[in-house]
């Protein structure tokens, strides 16, 4: 399996090979799931909380460091206000902007 991920993230697969191919492992993980009825799908989902609440916050911020790096700022601007900071805002006026969600 290591090799197929390593063709596709090189860039020798198509895309439209690879988004044909997405829908099975999909559907074979779904039918492994439901194979014991909600019992076992609900244990599964209890499993993945208590899982997820034993997890730390954060994994390898190191990589995520890097790989932010890697793009140059100007590649952030469109997502960062007057102030540069890293923002969102919710605007259901649409008079809202980026830089009042920074201040």
């Amino acid at each position: 399996m290591k090799t197929l991920i390593d063709l596709i993230e090189s860039g020798i697969v198509p895309d439209a090979l690879i988004r044909a191919g997405i829908p099975a492992p999909n559907r074979k993980r779904l039918r492994e799931k439901h194979r014991g009825g909600i019992d076992a799908l609900r244990a599964h989902q209890c499993a993945i909380v208590t899982m997820l609440r034993n997890s730390p916050i954060a994994v390898r911020t190191d990589a995520a460091n890097e790989q932010h790096y890697e793009a140059l700022s100007e590649f952030f601007n469109p997502a960062r206000g007057r102030h540069r900071r890293y923002s969102c805002c919710y605007c259901p006026t649409g008079r809202d902007s980026l830089d009042d969600a920074e201040e």
